[in-house]
């Protein structure tokens, strides 16, 4: 017997976005299509584990930083 109920809406990822240390409110879309993203480009990589958790952290390098300070 199939089950007829409608897809959950809870997202496959939970993802903590972070902006100058603060926490930016995320829609359950966003998890999914940011985890997904995330997760897909890293279980690629040489040496790659199945984990539950990941942590990824972007900062701008300062040479970056300065150049858009200059424009």
């Amino acid at each position: 017997m199939s089950d007829d109920s409608p897809p959950s809406k809870e997202p496959r990822f939970e993802v903590e976005l972070r902006l100058n240390g603060e926490i930016l409110p995320l829609r359950g879309f966003i998890h999914d299509i940011l985890g997904g993203a995330v997760y897909g480009m890293i279980e690629g990589l040489k040496g790659f584990q199945d984990c539950d958790s990941l942590e990824v952290k972007v900062t701008k390098s300062k040479s970056q930083g300065q150049a858009n300070a200059d424009s």
